[in-house]
């Protein structure tokens, strides 16, 4: 039960990243803020301050204040880390959420029809299951991951751009698809089976 108020916790600060961000930060987590300064603790102090190590070259982030703006610090280009966190965990939750939502679809199709069917339909798509089985998930998931980077994927009127982030949902959505197929043929061929009979 603590797992799952954790779990929603998290889940609900990511969807309020553009209210922390606009509202309690006043920050745009996109742009580089370089020149920025902040308040802390009554004294105003660089976002960015110039190395005092070595040859003085680069700069060192403002480390976390604790307060409303820059609540875990800032990168080196002057962004509010705690903003960049919660954006990054909208994004995780969106490839998470989607891809297992289009694993089941997927899997789902696949064992309705190779159970509807039988016979020679399932014995295709199980070899064709088989066939993905054989590749080690993980690096068939790098594969493509590696070939669609630098590539959109053109199907038919669909166009998914490269840096689209449908892309990671499309990739973990098919590699995971196949370890619930199987899973699924041999119970919707026994529902499809006696629903046939009953007929």
């Amino acid at each position: 039960m603590g797992s799952l108020v954790v779990l929603i916790i998290i889940v609900l600060l990511c969807l309020a990243a553009p209210l922390y961000a606009s509202l309690i930060a006043h920050t745009d987590p996109f742009t580089s803020n370089v020149q920025g300064t902040v308040v802390v603790n009554g004294q105003e102090m660089p976002v960015l301050e110039q190395s005092s190590e070595g040859l003085g070259l680069g700069v060192n982030p403002l480390g976390p204040t604790w307060s409303s703006q820059y609540f875990l610090g800032a990168d080196n280009q002057g962004r509010d880390v705690a903003a960049r966190v919660l954006y990054g965990g909208r994004n995780t939750l969106l490839i998470g959420f989607a891809s297992a939502l289009l694993c089941c679809v997927l899997a789902g199709i696949v064992g309705i029809v190779a159970g509807f069917f039988g016979r020679s339909v399932d014995a295709v798509l199980s070899r064709g299951m088989d066939v993905l089985w054989a590749f080690p998930v993980y690096l068939l998931a790098i594969c493509l991951s590696v070939v669609l980077i630098n590539s959109s994927i053109d199907i038919g009127v669909f166009r998914l751009d490269s840096r689209s982030l449908l892309l990671p949902i499309l990739i973990i959505g098919v590699i995971r698809s196949e370890e619930h197929t199987s899973e699924l043929q041999s119970p919707c061929n026994l529902v499809c089976r006696l629903l046939l009979e009953k007929k």
